[in-house]
């Protein structure tokens, strides 16, 4: 129900007085306002003319600036330095005038802050483009202006400039209008009161605008902050006295995967991971309201769960009063540097191929385990081991499965050791390992295991490769008894069962550093045996066995040095393959034979003669072709020469033997597989090689008289033989009890000391009569 108000005269007039005592009031307030304001305009309008004149003069002076500094780097005149130098020194004072003018406002005190520094770096631009003008020329002063530096160094401060202008043209304004609205506001008072009101309504609207004006331009400002710190690499972000997070730019965003959203209002050790949490930020915070600078490495864990690490520095920011209004807090993302020191740590310790201990490590851990067995009187094994001809499986199946084998190598050994042990790898294809012992027959069994495992057949890339190894063994104290040594003496080892041999062990023994030596000397020897004529080709006979009629023989190289005297084969070629040198003493020993060939044709009716290759000749990319050219060098009928491979260079690969026997078919010679029957050769490989003869190995030929099991391989090699259409020779034939039942077993042909040694060509030469 509405209520009916009814007012008497009296209450009329007492509120209309009222209303005139109001707006008599109003209007006395008014005035005196009036004439406040008018006097506190006045006062403030001088220093805004001032400051805006020193403002003015300052663009001036950095026009100057700009153009004395292009004028030197174009003419290099003394003048424009002079030039430049009044107008640096009237920037700086124009800063200290400016400062004193605007003292009270906080705006233009933070400003002159930011102007200051760019104005130096200005002022410095400058100098470096007089110095690059001085001391390289004016190509390189412009070159320095070109690059925009100086441009954009200017612009700031112009920026800088035109914002303090257009607040004090702004003061203007508002002193003017504020005059204007004095004098309207006197004039009504004076006119009439009745107006009085919207006069005040007008003030009030007009104060309103003027704090909104004041707030749009605060907000715009630090809108432009915000973009400028968006832009920072850096991560940036306001933390309030009590570790509530204000704001952050976008480089945290980026870097910790959380959203604006989501940080806003919560703790900073949102992002921290670990031991950088709520609680260490907490005490960071104390520290830093009590006026203190924090720096330091700081672990973050992103919104995804990856870690990072951050260099942060915390600092406050404080009012005039020294109260701590804010905790700034700038960091830098330091987790690729991390990244890459952790890296390099690991490489300093570990293969990146096998993911095992190097020979760093390696070295590092028998140190300690020597020092331990010195308290305990203990004693170690320090094992190396390498795999033999690792070259040729890398020329044979390519880097790619090289790699593969290495790996499976480092996984099979590590599985293989005891509990506790670790293995390494030392060097490109060579391993070792520590392990403790109570005596030196416990650990033969574990490396006949080891050597089991490491010599496993290996899938690689659809390649089944077979490897062998060699492994030296020096035990501590009796070997050496510091790394070093140890390490020495299991290589000699090492290198005394690659001289065996290979695919065996051997135990450090004193005499095998002599040994050592005298392989040293001989490989120093050998490098000139070739130019020095030292090499000779030896000749054994080859017999039918049911005529024992020579029908060819086998080329077999001697060396003879004046020093060493006669070596034997076994010593030297394991050399000359290891150093390469086969290649050029092969192709010597092919031309000798060829040339022999043609000399006795002249006389005689010729014989075959059989010329051994090795694994690395077979491999060479020009051997069909160097066959060839010799061959036509001698004019030689190439049905009389034979080219004997041993059974371990087709098994590496059929296919890439298969090919290059073909190619030496074509030639026109004949070829044999020697040493037959120790390997993994098949029915099936034999088949597929196009070749004339096989050679049964000499270990079943000493057997076959004896062992009836070894009397039934050869005979099984003979049949297999002849219906593939081959001839079966049999080598090492020493007795006549072996010649029997080789003949028995229809065997076609034999070699060896029964029916003769290896003779010279002379000697030989007989046999042809």
């Amino acid at each position: 129900m509405p209520i009916n108000m009814r007012y008497t005269v009296k209450q009329k007039i007492t509120a209309v007085t009222l209303l005139g005592l109001i707006v008599l009031a109003a209007g006395g307030m008014t005035s005196y306002r009036t004439v406040v304001s008018l006097l506190a305009a006045a006062e403030l309008r001088e220093p805004v003319y001032k400051t805006l004149a020193v403002l003015k003069d300052m663009r001036s002076q950095l026009m100057d600036i700009d153009t004395t500094e292009r004028g030197f780097a174009v003419t290099g005149k003394a003048a424009h330095i002079e030039q430049y130098a009044g107008a640096s020194e009237m920037i700086r004072r124009d800063m200290d005038a400016i400062r004193a003018l605007t003292a009270k406002n906080q705006l233009h005190q933070l400003r002159l802050d930011l102007l200051r520094p760019l104005i130096h770096q200005r002022l410095d631009f400058t100098e470096t483009v007089i110095d690059l003008r001085r001391g390289k020329g004016r190509k390189v002063a412009e070159q320095q202006i070109l690059k925009g530096e100086g441009i954009l160094l200017r612009d700031k401060v112009r920026s800088i400039l035109s914002d303090m202008e257009r607040e004090e043209k702004l003061k203007l304004a508002q002193w003017e209008r504020t005059m204007r609205i004095a004098g309207y506001n006197v004039w009504y008072a004076l006119a009439a009161f009745a107006i009085g009101t919207l006069a005040i309504v007008i003030i009030a609207l007009i104060i309103i605008l003027r704090e909104f004006v004041r707030f749009r331009r605060t907000e715009h400002m630090l809108q432009r902050l915000s973009f400028s710190l968006d832009n920072v690499k850096d991560l940036v972000a306001i933390i309030t006295p009590k570790g509530k997070i204000e704001y952050i730019n976008s480089a945290v965003e980026n870097t910790t995967g959380y959203t604006r959203q989501e940080l806003m209002g919560k703790g900073r050790e949102v992002w921290g991971s670990g031991q950088y949490g709520r609680r260490f930020f907490k005490q960071v915070w104390e520290n830093v309201r009590q006026g203190q600078l924090f720096q330091g490495e700081i672990e973050g864990e992103k919104k995804s769960g990856e870690l990072f690490h951050l260099n942060e520095v915390a600092a406050p920011l404080k009012d005039r009063k020294g109260n701590v209004k804010r905790i700034i807090c700038v960091a830098q993302d330091i987790s690729h540097q991390k990244n890459i020191e952790s890296r390099l740590d690991y490489l300093a310790a570990y293969d990146p191929l096998t993911d095992i201990p190097n020979r760093s490590l390696f070295i590092e851990k028998l140190q300690s385990e020597i020092a331990k067995a010195k308290q305990g009187n203990g004693t170690l094994g320090v094992f190396i081991t390498d795999l033999d001809r690792f070259k040729f499986i890398n020329d044979i199946y390519g880097f790619e499965v090289g790699d593969i084998v290495l790996k499976r190598t480092a996984e099979k050994l590590s599985a293989s050791l005891p509990k506790g042990y670790v293995a390494a790898r030392l060097g490109s294809d060579e391993f070792g390992f520590i392990t403790t012992f109570q005596q030196q027959a416990d650990l033969v069994p574990l490396v006949q295991r080891i050597m089991d495992i490491l010599t496993e057949t290996v899938n690689a890339n659809g390649e089944e490769v077979v490897p062998t190894v060699s492994m030296g063994i020096a035990l501590y104290p009796q070997d050496g008894e510091d790394a070093h040594a140890l390490i020495k003496n299991a290589d000699i080892a090492l290198s005394r069962a690659k001289a065996q041999g290979r695919n065996t062990h051997q135990f450090y023994a004193e005499d095998m550093n002599a040994n050592i030596s005298k392989l040293v000397i001989m490989e120093k020897h050998l490098f000139s045996a070739l130019k020095n004529q030292e090499y000779t080709v030896n000749y054994q006979p080859y017999c039918d066995l049911s005529t024992k009629k020579v029908v060819g023989s086998e080329a077999l190289i001697r060396w003879k040095n004046d020093k060493l005297g006669l070596i034997s084969p076994s010593m030297f070629i394991p050399i000359l393959e290891d150093t390469n040198k086969i290649i050029e003493v092969g192709e010597w020993t092919l031309k000798t034979v060829c040339r022999q060939l043609k000399e006795w044709g002249r006389s005689y009716a010729p014989v075959p003669i059989a010329v051994n290759l090795s694994m690395i000749q077979f491999r060479h990319a020009h051997l069909v072709d160097m066959v060839e050219s010799v061959i036509k060098e001698f004019d030689l009928n190439p049905k009389h020469l034979i080219l004997e491979i041993t059974e371990s260079i087709f098994t590496q690969d059929i296919s890439f033997a298969t090919s290059i026997l073909k190619k030496l078919k074509g030639i026109g010679v004949s070829l044999s597989v020697d040493d037959f029957g120790t390997g993994y050769s098949s029915l099936s490989y034999l088949k597929r090689l196009p070749v004339d003869n096989v050679k049964i190995d000499i270990s079943f030929i000493r057997e076959v008289t004896v062992d009836p099991d070894v009397t039934s391989l050869v005979t099984a090699i003979i049949s297999m033989a002849h219906s593939l259409r081959l001839r079966a020779i049999a080598e090492g034939v020493e007795t006549e009890e072996q010649w029997k039942v080789l003949r028995l077993l229809k065997c076609d042909i034999a070699q060896g000391y029964y029916f003769s040694p290896a003779l010279s060509a002379q000697e030989f030469e007989k046999h042809l009569r």
